[in-house]
């Protein structure tokens, strides 16, 4: 009876670990973006963040946009999006949406910047996924994103869908990863920034995703290759990690 008691010991002990090994495994990706609807996405993998155009703790998403980002990297609650990653956990960071009055705000870059310092600082990120962006080089955007690099968080970027040359910021930054668009026949998409700031390129036409009311959309849009290109990052980091953003942006680099 004592040795069955030990051996029972010794599985839960076994099993603990392995639940605090898995746990700590998990990559923190935050989302700069229209906030989430964690209820159509794949289960738990969502947690709290911080809505900084409503300043508060309201993280929904009225949009959608969030939601159908996050869905490529996390997968749906229905298994209809698989996602690109399955050890990660999202962290909703609104910078833009409806505010307290009703009006429409984009994310501007003083709030973007507040959100990547946040991203490292409060919610121990080791990815940030940025669907938007300013045709301006801003100091404190750029000193974020510096931050950023200083403290080994990768930033990826949607480089834009204007389908010109213009440069867009973050994405614009040596040390952001810039991502455009492929359209289905693998060539650039009509729509996608077209400059020597976008370091890859992937699909992002006729993209399947989940918004925030449970239903399946196809969409077109460099934030969609982006999100693609995050899911891929967190699996890298997940297997290796121990690379740096500039061993990430090299791999990326050469495999697009």
């Amino acid at each position: 009876m004592k040795k069955l008691r030990v051996f029972i010991l010794i599985f839960i002990l076994l099993n603990l670990f392995t639940a605090c090994k898995n746990n700590t495994d998990l990559i923190r990706i935050a989302v700069i973006d229209t906030g989430i609807n964690k209820e159509v996405l794949r289960k738990n993998t969502v947690l709290d963040g911080w809505n900084y155009v409503l300043r508060s703790d309201n993280t929904e998403d009225p949009d959608g946009h969030g939601t159908m980002v996050s869905s490529l990297i996390v997968g749906s609650k229905d298994g209809k999006i698989k996602g690109k990653s399955k050890k990660v956990n999202l962290i909703p960071l609104v910078c833009s949406g409806i505010n307290e009055y009703g009006k429409e705000m984009k994310n501007t870059p003083s709030l973007a910047a507040q959100a990547i310092r946040d991203a490292i600082d409060k919610y121990n990120c080791k990815i940030i996924n940025i669907s938007s962006g300013v045709l301006e080089d801003i100091e404190n955007l750029r000193a974020a994103v510096e931050y950023a690099e200083e403290k080994r968080v990768v930033v990826i970027s949607s480089a834009g869908n204007d389908g010109n040359e213009e440069i867009y910021y973050p994405a614009g930054y040596d040390t952001v990863i810039s991502v455009g668009s492929l359209d289905i026949n693998g060539d650039i998409a009509e729509f996608s920034q077209k400059n020597n700031r976008v370091d890859v390129l992937v699909k992002g036409t006729d993209i399947k995703v989940i918004g925030n009311d449970g239903n399946m959309y196809r969409v077109d849009g460099t934030s969609f290759s982006c999100a693609y290109v995050t899911g891929e990052v967190a699996n890298l980091l997940i297997d290796n990690p121990q690379l740096t953003t500039e061993e990430l942006r090299q791999y990326l680099s050469n495999k697009y």
